[in-house]
């Protein structure tokens, strides 16, 4: 024989049950300030909360600007204290807002004397109507797109990496999304949306030279002969985020890291008009800067975007 409670919604989707912990409002994350972040290849900001609870606690953010966003990482870092980490594209200070939802477990016994509370078989309670259970008004299940840049990466030095971080960035800096039809109903929405899916993506620009060092004979050289190689790799680092344009959600792709890596080689070798000595030839390689990411991309599958009224738990 079944025995439980379950109450569901027009579309049969479970809203409250017996056997499954709602999430309760826990309230507002501590900032705990700008971890990291820079200004080009489309900017980047990385900032830190902390929410204080007995268990994973689902943070939801809000979107302050027109930028991307994203949960990088939620984790445990000593009992009961758990580090959140919001991603964002784009420059300027402007940070989300944290909101944190918990089952009832994180929960003292509110002192309110009256309300509807579920248990489930074992005694433990499930749901509440006290403690501000999550309202979820939208679901939208998205992806970043599979490109990244509208362009291929052209025009940047071979030669020690000297293309500037800025002239790498105009072509480094991502501009493809997915768009999902999803319009606002709330006045101060938030989001829970798990930025997963990674991807890197990267220019390699080579060139080279050949020169006579000492006597140029009629096109013939006379001692030392030298050639030259440059190879310069610049790269960039992903993870997806989501953004409001609109009545559309957009997933796209905000730039975490980058660098670049070059590579220098020269070779001497002396002689008359092509023809070696077989005495004093040298050549040397130099490597500097740092080494791009293997280039993978993961976890692009459909993730859920939820949507929650903030103005609901204020």
């Amino acid at each position: 024989m079944s025995f439980g409670f379950t109450a569901v919604n027009d579309a049969g989707q479970v809203l409250v049950s017996s056997d499954s912990r709602t999430l309760h409002h826990l309230g507002e994350a501590t900032y705990l300030g700008q971890m990291s972040g820079f200004n080009t290849h489309g900017g980047y900001r990385r900032f830190g909360y902390e929410v204080r609870s007995p268990v994973a606690p689902m943070p939801f953010f809000t979107m302050p600007t027109s930028d991307y966003y994203g949960i990088a990482s939620i984790r445990e870092s000593s009992s009961g204290i758990w580090h959140v980490e919001i991603i964002r594209s784009g420059t300027g200070s402007a940070r989300p807002e944290v909101h944190a939802f918990a089952d009832v477990r994180a929960f003292a016994e509110p002192d309110e004397g009256w309300g509807m509370v579920v248990y489930d078989e074992d005694g433990g309670q499930t749901f509440d109507s006290r403690l501000q259970p999550l309202i979820i008004t939208d679901t939208t299940m998205a992806s970043p797109p599979s490109g990244v840049l509208g362009s291929a990466i052209s025009g940047l030095s071979a030669k020690h990496c000297r293309s500037s971080n800025s002239s790498a960035g105009n072509q480094l800096q991502p501009t493809e999304q997915n768009r999902y039809w999803s319009p606002e109903v709330e006045s101060e929405p938030a989001y829970f949306f798990s930025s997963m899916a990674q991807t890197y993506r990267e220019g390699m620009f080579e060139d080279e030279d050949e020169y006579c060092e000492d006597i140029d004979a009629y096109g013939e050289c006379v001692g030392r002969m030298v050639y030259e190689a440059w190879v310069s790799v610049y790269w960039a680092f992903y993870r997806s985020g989501i953004r409001r344009n609109g009545d559309y959600l957009e997933a796209g792709w905000i730039t975490v890291d980058f660098g670049c890596v070059s590579d220098y080689e020269e070779e001497t070798t002396f002689g008359i008009g092509g023809l070696r000595a077989d005495f004093d030839d040298y050549s040397y390689r130099v490597q500097q800067g740092l080494p791009p990411y293997t280039d993978e991309t993961l976890n692009t599958f459909d993730v859920p975007i939820l949507r929650t009224p903030l103005e609901r738990y204020r």
